[in-house]
């Protein structure tokens, strides 16, 4: 028989663990089922094309693209992907007035053997998905991305992990070949901090010009 205060005592260890469960779902995006949306409806000119993802095995996933016209499917294109997903998000990366993909993956490369967070960019071209950028790191371990319309362009915004294991919040713009680190908007603050950044689109720092960094690879 399980009395007043042991009762209590459980109860407590019990919101603790769904507590943890419910912030490491929230902050981690390493599975595509805790992603916020992976469904999106977008228009390229005179089609609409509804963009999804599709889990097809531990770690095999297809970006699937059904293309309407007049509100008739015309066709539909997928892409497959051989990597885990964890996040999904749209935007005119390139400023070319046309919607891009943007897919976080996990994966090793030739010159990083550790599987880590990386961001894969596709164009949709008369709604067939290709590759634009499939990059293998921006500037700091990956945690997060977001694409964020400002006035002047569109930019990816990340979460990257710092040394001493704090995180900074970073944009990168497209130079014509592949994203380009544009500046940092916070350093060393707390996860709680950085995405709290990551989600606002208020935060628009003054500009004063455009900082030209090097080439992400």
């Amino acid at each position: 028989m399980i009395n007043k205060e042991q009762r209590k005592y459980i109860l407590t260890i019990l919101f603790i663990v769904f507590a943890g469960v419910a912030f490491f779902s929230l902050y981690s995006g390493n599975k595509l089922s805790r992603v916020n949306k992976s469904n999106f409806s977008i228009k390229n000119n005179s089609q609409i094309i509804n963009l999804h993802i599709e889990r097809k095995g531990k770690k095999d996933f297809l970006i699937i693209a059904d293309v309407f016209k007049k509100n008739k499917l015309i066709f539909t294109n997928s892409w497959p992907l051989k990597y885990d997903v964890f996040k999904i998000d749209t935007g005119d990366v390139n400023n070319d007035n046309s919607t891009d993909i943007l897919v976080g993956v996990i994966k090793s490369t030739r010159f990083d053997p550790v599987s880590r967070k990386r961001l894969f960019i596709f164009k949709l071209f008369e709604g067939d998905i290709r590759p634009l950028w499939l990059g293998s790191r921006v500037s700091q371990p990956l945690v997060d991305f977001k694409f964020v319309k400002c006035k002047s362009e569109g930019v990816v915004r990340t979460i990257e992990s710092e040394k001493d294991q704090s995180y900074l919040v970073a944009e990168y713009h497209w130079i014509g070949f592949g994203l380009g680190f544009m500046h940092y908007l916070a350093r060393e603050r707390t996860i709680y901090q950085a995405y709290k950044i990551l989600n606002t689109n208020l935060y628009e720092p003054k500009r004063q010009g455009f900082i030209y960094g090097p080439h992400v690879h």
